[in-house]
């Protein structure tokens, strides 16, 4: 009997396992020089939220319980739950992508020196997606989605609730905080993504990063103007799919190094489509 949709998601499951006994031992055992260890574990829950991601656009096993299962898991092991990404990140984002109504819209901010619009939007964003999805929850209070948020908000809380009384201060320091820092990091991801791309363009409305590690660690997140366009697909297929459709994108939309994109669109503009054209 078949328990996974797709053999891919093994991988998807030993990731989450690794993890999981991972932020489990720093947990548990408190380790000292938190600061140096944080970078590290953030990255973890980065890859964790891509695990998320991916669930709730297509649900890892045929059994409904599994999959609530594997939804309270990532929900704690991140510090939000899965309904709350789907607010963010189907209703809102996947809807709007980058316009005026899209709640993490990159071109917000229009300053002549980009790095300060950069770090107005990584810590101006995670708050308006609190504000945008209360206001969200209280208008759509009924909605099956709103409802099990409810639900999935309370058992999140009485577990952390359980780990403070076993251990305060290590549930703080090696849950709590990389949980909230990672925030940064996720927005920071969608700038990069989204930010001067053209939100009216079919296959321009975003940034792709097609490096072979960092689409091995986010299961191929990289490609994202294939996950806008088909974000029914499975992850596995995302590669795939943007080699089809590569000749309709811009190619300077196309990197494959995180770290030379920051550089460029950060420090010196220089990833940028200057004028919306029709693709």
């Amino acid at each position: 009997m078949k328990i996974i949709k797709n053999r891919e998601d093994i991988r998807t499951l030993i990731f989450l396992f690794l993890i999981m006994i991972t932020r489990l031992v720093f947990w548990w055992y408190s380790p000292k020089y938190f600061f140096i260890w944080l970078p590290f574990i953030v990255g973890l829950v980065f890859i964790l939220y891509r695990i998320k991601h991916n669930q709730i656009h297509r649900s890892t096993f045929f059994s409904t319980k599994l999959n609530r299962l594997f939804e309270y898991f990532l929900s704690v092991f991140t510090g939000t739950s899965n309904q709350s990404v789907h607010i963010v990140h189907i209703i809102n984002h996947h809807t709007e992508i980058n316009n005026d109504k899209d709640w993490g819209n990159t071109n917000k901010f229009q300053h002549s020196l980009e790095i300060y619009n950069f770090i107005n939007y990584i810590f101006y964003t995670p708050l308006n997606f609190i504000k945008e999805k209360r206001r969200w929850l209280k208008k759509n209070r009924e909605n099956n989605v709103a409802k099990k948020n409810t639900i999935d908000s309370w058992y999140i809380s009485l577990t952390y609730l359980v780990m403070i009384i076993i251990n305060l201060e290590s549930t703080i320091i090696y849950i709590l905080v990389p949980n909230i820092a990672v925030q940064l990091v996720l927005v920071s991801f969608n700038y990069f993504q989204h930010r001067d791309c053209n939100p009216f363009s079919k296959y321009n409305h975003s940034r792709n990063f097609t490096g072979s590690l960092l689409n091995f660690l986010t299961f191929n997140n990289g490609f994202h103007s294939a996950h806008h366009l088909y974000p029914a697909a499975h992850w596995s297929e995302y590669k795939e799919i943007h080699n089809k459709i590569n000749r309709h994108i811009d190619q300077n939309l196309n990197e494959t190094n995180l770290l030379f994109c920051f550089f460029n669109l950060i420090i010196t503009k220089r990833v940028k489509i200057s004028a919306y054209g029709d693709n």
